[in-house]
Formats: structure tokens, C-alpha cells, sequence
């Protein structure tokens, strides 16, 4: 329970009691458990869709994107503008004996280390502009089961796991150098547990589609820096998941 709060305090705006908060030297231990951080999400996201049934879907779909934002969307965001912008982030370590104010451990979520750019700002919205299209049309298709919320979410939070153990880091790499092999595949298992069960041919091909994307992107990352830093996890999440939900809605209505 405390590895996994540290990841709900880590990659979301919820609330977490400040002493699940303090020893991010945990964090990589954590990881692993970064498939239940997506159930958690995706049912959050389920049914907050089922809530919003009654209401208009335009505003149904703005606010699930309201909700997806609150639920880690917005931090994963911030770390794609941040790559768009040429920025690095960099995290530094807390200990349990180092007391972490909440304005520290919130400092990247509320204010980059530099001024985003136009073209940074651009994206961001266009992101957000394509999540709320993918909402809507999910809602208005009538396809808003629970297996794509849940399914984008689960594939995306593992998806920063793979990232993690499986390309070069940029220095100083504490993420890449303390997830082990062990807890990648207790990551990559859950994440199994959770997505055969809800398999499809849709979901199959999405999750190809997304996976081939999210490949180029880190692979062009790679190529230009040399490696990853924490803002090209994040980035990586944000589009996984949007590349997901975008390409169910094509497989999906292709299918049906």
C-alpha cells in the first residue's frame, strides 16, 4: 500500500497523506506496481463516464478530460510540452530523513523550470483537443465500455515502465539504474493479468498501433540526446495513452 500511494502522490493531483510522500528512493521499488496505479485510473475514469451519461455529451466528454487530467493526465502533460520545448527535468532524491515541503514535491507539476514556448503550448492543446475528440466520439459511438478506459490506462502506466528499463537514461538515471529486471516483469505481468482477460482484435491492434508510435518517438528521443530523461517517460505515457483511445476509435469503428 505505501509503494503504491507513493505512485498515486507521484503521478496524479490526488491527495496523499505526506508520509506516504517523503522517500522517493522507493520510487523504482514502486514501479512495479504501476499496472494497479492504471486500473485504479481507468475505473475512476469508468465511472466518471457513467455519471456523466445524463448530461450533454460535450460536456460529458470535457469533463472526463477534467478527470483523466486530475488522475495523472495533466502531469504527464506537462512533461510532453516540456520535451516539446527542449527541456530537460531532472528529479532529485528525498530520504526519509529529509523532510519534502509539498511545494517541492509539487514544484514540476506547478511551474516548469523554464517558459514554455509557443510551440510547447501548442501541443499541450492540441493534446488535450484530441483527448476531448477521442471522449466524445467514444461517447457519442456509444463504444464507452470499461475495456478502453481501462485498457489505456493499464497499457500507459506500463508503458512507463518499459520506458524506464529498456532504453539508455540521460544522467543520472536513478529511475533506469534502480528498476530491476524482477520488478519490470512483476510490472509486465500484472499488466497481463489485467489486459487478457479484456483482449480484443481491437484492442490487440491499438495496442500495436500505440506501441509502434510510442517506439518512434522514443527511438527519434534517443537518437537526438542520446537517452531519456524523466520528461520523455512522462511524454511517452501522455501520447501512449492518446494513441490508444485514437486508435480503438478507428479499429473500433471499423469492427463494428
Amino acid at each position: 500500500m505505501k509503494l503504491f500511494l507513493l505512485l498515486v502522490a507521484k503521478y496524479t493531483y490526488l491527495i496523499v497523506p505526506k508520509k506516504y510522500r517523503r522517500n522517493q528512493t522507493l520510487l523504482p521499488k514502486a514501479l512495479r506496481f504501476l499496472p494497479l496505479l492504471g486500473v485504479f485510473c481507468g475505473l475512476c475514469l469508468f465511472g466518471a463516464a457513467r455519471l456523466f451519461v445524463a448530461i450533454p455529451l460535450a460536456a460529458a466528454a470535457a469533463a472526463l478530460v477534467a478527470v483523466n487530467f486530475l488522475l495523472g493526465g495533466g502531469v504527464f502533460l506537462q512533461d510532453l510540452m516540456t520535451v516539446v520545448d527542449g527541456g530537460k527535468r531532472v528529479s532529485s532524491l528525498e530520504t526519509e530523513e529529509t523532510p519534502l515541503l509539498d511545494a517541492d514535491w509539487l514544484e514540476r507539476r506547478e511551474k516548469a523550470s523554464f517558459r514554455f514556448s509557443k510551440i510547447a503550448i501548442g501541443w499541450g492543446a492540441l493534446w488535450l483537443c484530441a483527448l476531448y475528440i477521442a471522449y466524445l466520439l467514444l461517447l457519442r459511438w456509444r463504444i464507452m465500455g470499461f475495456i478502453p478506459l481501462i485498457a489505456a490506462s493499464v497499457f500507459s502506466r506500463w508503458l512507463l515502465g518499459w520506458l524506464v528499463y529498456d532504453f539508455p537514461a540521460a544522467e543520472p538515471g536513478w529511475l533506469h539504474n534502480g528498476f530491476s529486471s524482477r520488478s519490470f516483469l512483476i510490472c509486465s505481468g500484472l499488466s497481463l493479468l489485467v489486459l487478457l482477460p479484456l483482449s480484443n482484435m481491437t484492442m490487440l491492434m491499438s495496442l500495436v498501433t500505440a506501441l509502434l508510435g510510442i517506439y518512434i518517438f522514443v527511438g527519434q528521443r534517443r537518437f537526438l540526446t542520446g537517452g531519456l530523461d524523466e520528461a520523455c517517460y512522462g511524454a511517452g505515457v501522455a501520447c501512449g495513452e492518446l494513441l490508444f483511445l485514437l486508435a480503438w476509435l478507428l479499429f473500433g469503428s471499423i469492427m463494428v
